[in-house]
């Protein structure tokens, strides 16, 4: 797997993985592999980051950048 330093986003994003895999890593050390078929919402703007761990097959993501301070409903 293909590394990428500990890094941020500008604002919060809505990933959805239709190639290739990828492990996210949180300054916690929790991580989280996220194959092709998944979407994940990506919301660490501030702090350390996260790393990337990328296949190396290709990787095709739709990124959907969504406004900050942007309410959620909640889980349920």
């Amino acid at each position: 797997m293909r590394e990428v330093a500990w890094h941020k986003v500008p604002e919060p994003v809505l990933t959805v993985r239709l190639d290739g895999s990828v492990d996210y890593e949180t300054s916690d050390g929790e991580v989280r592999h996220v194959p092709a078929g998944s979407f994940v919402l990506v919301e660490d703007t501030h702090g350390k980051g996260h790393l990337s761990r990328h296949s190396p097959e290709a990787q095709t993501v739709i990124w959907i950048s969504l406004p900050n301070g942007l309410e959620l409903p909640p889980a349920q």
